[in-house]
């Protein structure tokens, strides 16, 4: 995750831009859907990575020729990719 991702979701997640970045982020009673879009954001960015992690495990059991240990590490990316 960066700097440069980072700023993405947050302006997908309050529709900022630099002209209105100040007036958005005023806070209003009971406006917390930007805060839970951002969250979601970094939470689905997350799983990815860690669901991409577990596809290069698969991969480096299948070169070893280990089927058994390429499924779990094939599961497990797919359970994760599942939890959003």
């Amino acid at each position: 995750m960066t700097k440069d991702d980072i700023c993405q979701w947050m302006h997908m997640a309050w529709n900022v831009n630099k002209d209105n970045l100040k007036r958005k982020f005023e806070y209003h009673e009971g406006d917390y859907l930007p805060y839970e879009k951002f969250a979601k954001l970094v939470a689905e960015h997350e799983r990815e990575a860690c669901a991409l992690i577990c596809e290069e495990v698969a991969n480096k059991h299948h070169k070893q020729h280990y089927p058994d240990l390429e499924a779990v590490a094939d599961e497990c990316a797919g359970t994760i990719r599942a939890r959003g």
